[in-house]
């Protein structure tokens, strides 16, 4: 099985080949940071769902937002961020009283 290489390595390998280090250098950054973009910006989507989702559940709205989320899609995705948003909900407890005999 051949493993794929991205174009920007053998170019930063050919430039490094040719003694050439700061270009070399420079592919390599640009490189890295095309592919560290990506990864940061699914990480930043996900730290701001993940605090709106607090927020909409200490403003006692997790239900609401979760039966509309549900309308627009029922992709996995949806379902995990439904279950994530009325799982942690805090509900009244019941509390059970013994009735004096």
């Amino acid at each position: 099985m051949e493993v794929p290489v991205h174009p920007a390595a053998i170019a930063a390998a050919q430039a490094g080949a040719a003694h050439q280090w700061l270009v070399a250098a420079v592919i390599t950054l640009v490189g890295a940071l095309s592919y560290l973009v990506s990864v940061w910006e699914r990480a930043w989507a996900t730290t701001i769902r993940e605090l709106g989702d607090e927020r909409v559940r200490q403003a006692g709205l997790a239900e609401a937002l979760s039966r509309f989320l549900l309308r627009c899609s029922s992709s996995p995705e949806v379902q995990e961020r439904v279950h994530a948003l009325t799982g942690h909900a805090e509900r009244p407890q019941i509390a059970l009283e013994a009735s004096p005999a």
